[in-house]
């Protein structure tokens, strides 16, 4: 009986643990199921913990029987708590990974306190010692107001890497408790293969974590070719059509004849009709936009047009400096509030305007972007991205952030009144 209450409080505050992780570290949006289906998956959740404590305790030789239980033991809390959040595979993945370190670091509480008797109740009370600590490590993030740390290192990780975390954890694990187990190596020997097990862990972390900031690299390298290929699409439209202004100034003195002689032979209808034409080529050639900036002027072309086809408005009033900010700074600044404006206009109907408002005064340059947009709650200049492919997406706001505090400023994000409001101020020497 004492096993199965050790087993029913580690399940307990394993799962509260996973809740933190979901909610405020990954910050998954909450979904609405019905009464059947959560009752199911927490079924499912008190099955594998019941199913699990029975087979440990009857100590089956069912080898398959067991390994199923043990791999639904990892997954069980990331089942349950897709009854509440919208949780894909790879979420479900890096839950059971946590499971695995948090197995892993109560295996070695487990070796490491000889006070500890080493049989099955003391196996459950490892892992509930475990959790007690990694809910104390959770709970001073959030303290601290670090929970991003977290989420910094480990959310980008795939589920691939996840599984070879979890089966190395597992392993490694496995080995440890065999060789406390036997009395065939001397405990010399065994110290010094824990302390090689515990390097490869620290090295698998090490790995997990360079293979997370490679990803971060070759995102926002994919984010910042999209948005200089754009502006450079646009510059060779503006080429094209600096073009067309050179021709149409280098055949004026034969128009000019052409519209001469049609008012000399009083064929004034005809000659009316010949300037609005004229009129119609300068119009084509003239940019939409004209901020003082060309980078800028570039950027909003290319996104209004963007923009033009869905629906949505773009409006811009006020002066961009263009000597203070270099271009690149320029595009990942304006790009990417423009992207996330008409990104949100598009999930609404009826009119979309986006409005930018430019303020430069005194080596101070603040831009408003507002824009329509469903409810968002911004948390910490953060907003989680609904696009699919989050390991893509989702840069945006950090990128501009990244890109404001080069200049001493600061962003800053608010929505009200059905309205989005990005604000960014640049501080320039």
């Amino acid at each position: 009986m004492t096993i199965f209450c050790i087993l029913i409080l580690w399940s307990l505050l394993e799962f509260v643990n996973s809740y933190i992780i979901v909610n405020y570290i990954l910050e998954l949006g909450k979904i609405k199921k019905s009464n059947i289906a959560i009752c199911l998956r927490m079924a499912v959740f008190w099955a594998v913990v019941i199913g699990y404590g029975i087979v440990i305790e009857s100590n089956s030789k069912s080898i398959l029987l067991t390994s199923l239980l043990t791999i639904f033991m990892y997954i069980k809390s990331g089942i349950a708590l897709s009854s509440f959040f919208d949780m894909k595979v790879k979420h479900i993945s890096l839950i059971a990974f946590f499971v695995g370190i948090v197995s892993f670091v109560g295996t070695n509480i487990l070796l490491w306190l000889p006070f500890i008797p080493i049989d099955m109740g003391s196996g459950f009370l490892k892992e509930l010692i475990s959790e007690m600590l990694f809910a104390i490590v959770l709970s001073i993030l959030m303290v601290l107001r670090r929970n991003n740390l977290l989420k910094i290192y480990i959310v980008e990780l795939s589920v691939a890497d996840n599984l070879i975390a979890i089966i190395i954890l597992f392993s490694m694990g496995v080995v440890e408790s065999y060789l406390y187990h036997t009395n065939a190596i001397s405990l010399r020997i065994k110290t010094v293969i824990v302390l090689a097990i515990l390097a490869n862990v620290i090295m698998l972390v090490r790995t997990l974590l360079i293979v997370r900031k490679k990803k971060a690299v070759e995102t926002i390298n994919i984010l910042l070719e999209e948005q200089i290929g754009r502006v450079t699409e646009y510059y060779n439209d503006l080429i094209e059509k600096d073009g067309q202004a050179r021709k149409f100034r280098h055949d004026i003195k034969n128009l000019l004849i052409v519209l001469h002689q049609m008012i000399l032979e009083n064929q004034n209808d005809k000659a009316v009709k010949y300037i609005e034409e004229l009129f119609e080529i300068c119009n084509s050639s003239k940019a939409k936009f004209d901020t003082g900036n060309i980078m800028a002027d570039a950027i909003l072309n290319e996104k209004s047009v963007r923009a033009e086809q869905k629906g949505i408005e773009i409006k811009i009033d006020g002066f961009i400096p263009s000597e203070k900010i270099n271009d690149v700074d320029m595009v990942v600044v304006l790009s990417n509030i423009l992207d996330n404006a008409i990104e949100a206009c598009e999930k609404l109907q009826g009119e979309k305007t986006i409005f930018l408002h430019s303020v430069y005064r005194k080596n101070i340059w603040v831009l408003n972007a507002e824009n329509p947009s469903n409810p968002v709650y911004p948390k910490n200049n953060e907003i989680a991205t609904t696009k699919d492919e989050k390991e893509i997406h989702g840069f945006g706001l950090s990128n501009i952030e990244r890109t404001v505090k080069k200049y001493d400023g600061k962003m800053t994000l608010k929505y009200e009144d059905g309205k989005f409001i990005n604000s960014v101020t640049f501080m320039f020497d």
